[in-house]
């Protein structure tokens, strides 16, 4: 083999790998919502088939504007967790139509089931805590202990409080 039949193996070689990555199909311009939003049945049929849902249940969201459908805030923890999904991180399948918040609602970060304790529970309990470390600020600064303060050393006439010169043993 010689030199100009290894440039040439090369060449295909990296022009396979160059159409290979220029090719590629699915980037997200091609989900990207229509700027109209669908009026009629046909256009509601394809928008629908677009993202992957029945046309039945298909419905365009108000706030995002377009033929982006409008699809329910539900958190990962609310996903189960026993389903075969496409990510199990996210709990998502390929393709999904997701809420324009969903990377609010994952799993380290914020939960949209019930809460627990009620806003005014955790309202309470939090200017309770505050409310009582500044209370007992103020009580510290009122009453708390205080430096023993000497009298100033100020100079006053007939009193000596120090001289240079040598004390005689």
């Amino acid at each position: 083999m010689n030199k100009n039949d290894i440039v040439k193996s090369l060449v295909k070689f990296s022009a396979s790998c160059n159409t290979s990555v220029r090719n590629v199909s699915g980037w997200n311009k091609d989900w990207k919502p229509a700027p109209q939003v669908p009026k009629n049945a046909a256009e509601i049929a394809a928008a629908a088939k677009k993202y992957g849902l029945l046309p039945a249940d298909y419905k365009p969201d108000p706030q995002i504007g377009g033929d982006y459908p409008d699809v329910p805030l539900v958190g990962t923890h609310e996903r189960s967790g026993y389903e075969q999904w496409d990510d199990r991180y996210w709990r998502r399948n390929w393709g999904e139509p997701i809420h324009k918040d969903f990377n609010m609602y994952v799993g380290e970060r914020m939960d949209t089931s019930r809460l627990r304790v009620s806003v005014w529970k955790q309202c309470a309990a939090f200017f309770g805590f505050v409310g009582f470390f500044i209370g007992l600020l103020t009580l510290d600064l009122k009453y708390g202990p205080t430096p023993k303060l000497v009298a100033p050393q100020r100079p006053t006439p007939g009193v000596v409080h120090y001289t240079f010169e040598r004390k005689d043993e």
